[in-house]
Parts: structure tokens; C-alpha cells; sequence
């Protein structure tokens, strides 16, 4: 039987973690058993820990409490050390588990012709119980210059995301979001896990392009389901949450083509915040400008500290 450990960052999630942590526990384990829950907590304020004393089985759930925000990269390898098992799964605390969730992903692995998986997510739904387009294209230049232009909201195919697909079926794809994170621990640690470069966004992206670098494939897989209901804890410091995005992309750029490609990545930023702000006029959302605002100064102040 496979055996899997589970690991999950937390911060400032509220109720959310305990929602997501009792439905791994209510999971069918047919193909599976659960070794540890590793919940990671990032310097939470909030007092989302408190909950899972309420939770069953608590000899599965350890929590590790740092004492400042490490970031996600680097506490998810915190976690994931803590863990002896033949597979990994990386969940965020706003996802829930379908029961069969689990039972549906090792089903599927167990065959042999799925042994040069090395990342796996499945069909997510939000909270309006609708299908997510949660996997992406490997990220590229012209993707980010479609998305400055404008030229990604009418031609989907110009998306980093692929808007064009319905995620209805199965598929090897580039790569698949974080939010559901199954991987073999040998290949995890073959790798060397996420890169601790990346504070927050990006490690999926970029341990999905070094899995295609090694000859290994990231799947989607629609016959398992969860729910995802996306940005609890990032919504309340949106500025933050832009900004390191554009932090990451730079940084990916930088790995992957050295500093033109960081250069060239950064030029396009501007660009597309003038055409955020466009947006947020056209749609009424003024309070929104003065987060890109914040965002921009926060990006600029990290680039000129280069």
C-alpha cells in the first residue's frame, strides 16, 4: 500500500486549515495510508492552530511553528523532512478533499504506465462549485507581453493559463498549481525539493520545469476532484500578494535566462501596471489602485536594493 505524508503551510487561515485537515482524515484509504500531516504555521496571528485540537485522530497531525514567515518554498521542505513516505502531497489550508480524492490519485498511479509522473494535481473546483483552470503553460516571454498588452483577455491560447481548456478531462500538461501538489518523494528529493529562492509563487512552476528537465511528466487528473477556494489568507495584503508575484517572475526569469531575461521580464512590469490601473478605472474598482500602487513600491524598492 502506498504510504503518504501530507504537508500544509499555513497563515492567517482561520477556519479554513481545520475545514481542510478534517477532510483529509475523512478520506476512504484503499489505495493509501497516511504517515504524518505536517502543518507548517508561517507566524500566524489569527489563532487558525487552535481548531485542530478539536480534530480526531491527533496522533497523525504535527505542527510546526515558526517564528517568523519563512515563505512557502522553504516550508514546504520544512515540512516535507519531516516525512517518511513513498509519496508528498502539497495542499493548501483552503483546499477540501472529496473523500475519494486520494483513493482516485493512487488508483491512477498504481498503474505502471503512470511510473514517470512526477507531479500531479487534480480537478479543483471553487466556491461556487465551478470548475478552475488550475494548469498552466511553462512560463515565456511572449506570455507576459500578451498579458501587458492586453492581447490575453481576447485570444486565450495568448494565456500563460490555459483559459482555452475546460479542464473537463485528463491530461499531461506543463504544469499544475500548487493548491494540490502530489508528488513521488524519491523525485521530490532527487530534485532537491522547491527552490528557497522563491519566497511565495513560482517553486510549483518551477519544480514543474526542472521535472520536464529530468524526464518526468506532470498530469492532471479530472476523475479526482477538491475544492479550492483560493487566496484566504493573501486577501487581506493584496499589495503583498502582487508583489511577490512579480518578485518570483523575475527571480524565474533570472534562473532560467540569466539577467537579459530578468531585465526583459522586469521592462514589462510597468506596462502592465498602467494597464491594471486602465482596468480597475474601467471597471469602477478605484480601491484596488492604491494596492498596485503599494505593490509597485514595494517591487521597486527590491529592485533597486539589487
Amino acid at each position: 500500500m502506498n504510504e503518504i505524508g501530507i504537508i500544509i503551510v499555513n497563515w492567517n487561515t482561520k477556519d479554513a486549515l481545520a475545514n481542510c485537515v478534517q477532510s483529509i482524515l475523512q478520506s476512504t484509504c484503499q489505495n493509501f495510508s497516511i504517515t504524518k500531516i505536517i502543518i507548517v504555521d508561517n507566524a500566524s496571528t489569527d489563532h487558525s492552530l487552535k481548531l485542530l485540537s478539536t480534530l480526531p485522530n491527533q496522533k497523525l497531525i504535527h505542527i510546526i511553528k515558526n517564528q517568523k514567515n519563512r515563505g512557502f518554498a522553504k516550508a514546504c521542505n520544512q515540512g516535507a523532512k519531516m516525512i517518511k513516505a513513498d509519496y508528498l502531497l502539497f495542499l493548501n489550508p483552503d483546499t477540501k478533499l472529496a473523500f475519494d480524492t486520494l483513493d482516485q490519485c493512487f488508483e491512477f498511479l498504481n498503474h505502471k504506465k503512470n511510473k514517470k509522473i512526477g507531479a500531479l494535481g487534480v480537478q479543483l473546483y471553487d466556491r461556487k462549485k465551478e470548475i478552475t483552470r488550475s494548469c498552466s503553460r511553462l512560463p515565456k516571454k511572449r506570455y507576459y507581453l500578451a498579458k501587458c498588452l492586453g492581447i490575453s483577455k481576447i485570444i486565450k491560447r495568448c494565456n500563460l493559463f490555459m483559459l482555452e481548456w475546460d479542464h473537463k478531462e485528463s491530461r499531461q500538461v506543463e504544469e499544475v498549481i500548487g493548491a494540490f501538489f502530489l508528488v513521488p518523494a524519491k523525485v521530490y528529493w532527487k530534485l532537491n525539493g522547491f527552490d528557497e529562492r522563491f519566497f511565495v509563487y513560482y517553486e510549483e512552476v518551477d519544480f514543474c520545469k526542472r521535472l520536464k528537465e529530468n524526464g518526468y511528466l506532470t498530469y492532471y487528473l479530472a476523475d479526482a476532484h477538491a475544492v479550492h477556494i483560493g487566496s484566504v489568507s493573501s486577501e487581506t495584503v493584496k499589495d503583498k500578494r502582487l508583489f511577490y508575484e512579480w518578485q518570483s517572475r523575475v527571480k524565474y526569469f533570472f534562473k532560467q535566462e540569466g539577467i537579459l531575461g530578468a531585465v526583459l521580464i522586469t521592462a514589462m512590469i510597468p506596462i502592465e501596471i498602467i494597464n491594471r490601473i486602465l482596468w480597475l478605472l474601467f471597471t469602477g474598482e478605484r480601491k484596488s489602485i492604491v494596492e498596485v500602487k503599494r505593490a509597485f513600491a514595494l517591487f521597486l524598492k527590491w529592485i533597486l536594493s539589487k
